[in-house]
């Protein structure tokens, strides 16, 4: 949230809260959330942070992972399903972290299959606009997805061409926010 120093201390801030917060809430993303949310309302309540926090574990068979999740504030992650070649978002409740006191942020659980994969990203991606200001926007980053899919086999290709086609966008895009994009496939 921000700029400069102020916002370079509130994430040394955010930084030590999480990594005290891991230790003891590493399984439960929801309580992990909370906590945080809460912590940082009280030690700088005008500022803000969106964010999300999940785990895989094995799930009950041999080719599957449980995907368990909470967020803040943050986009929706995408999952693409191999087997329906098609990607949606994983909607989940919780505003942005920092605001108000005794927020919830509600786990969410979901099981993939070998070949599935997540997608996480900053807003910069959906954010970015053309030269008449129209925005990316949600609707077409899924369709971005689900094409990147479709035309590339590894995850690293598909990431490579989302990034491209969001830079493409707007080739002279004075980028004001960061973009960032983490695939993650089940093998």
């Amino acid at each position: 949230s921000g700029h400069g120093v102020p916002a370079a201390l509130y994430t040394m801030t955010v930084k030590a809260v999480t990594d005290r917060l891991f230790r003891k809430y590493t399984l439960n993303p929801s309580r992990f959330m909370e906590v945080l949310n809460n912590e940082m309302h009280l030690a700088m309540s005008k500022h803000f942070l969106t964010g999300i926090y999940g785990f895989f574990s094995y799930g009950d068979n041999k080719d599957s992972v449980n995907f368990s999740f909470s967020k803040g504030g943050h986009p929706y992650p995408v999952y693409y399903s191999i087997e329906k070649k098609q990607a949606e978002y994983l909607e989940s409740p919780g505003r942005a972290m920092g605001f108000f006191e005794d927020e919830k942020f509600p786990n969410l659980n979901i099981i993939l299959n070998k070949g599935d994969r997540i997608y996480l990203y900053t807003d910069g991606l959906i954010e970015v606009t053309d030269r008449d200001q129209k925005i990316f926007g949600f609707e077409r980053f899924l369709d971005l997805i689900n094409t990147a899919n479709t035309r590339f086999h590894t995850l690293e290709e598909t990431l490579d061409y989302i990034v491209r086609t969001v830079n493409a966008f707007n080739p002279h895009y004075d980028q004001e926010d960061d973009m960032v994009i983490i695939g993650i496939e089940v093998r």
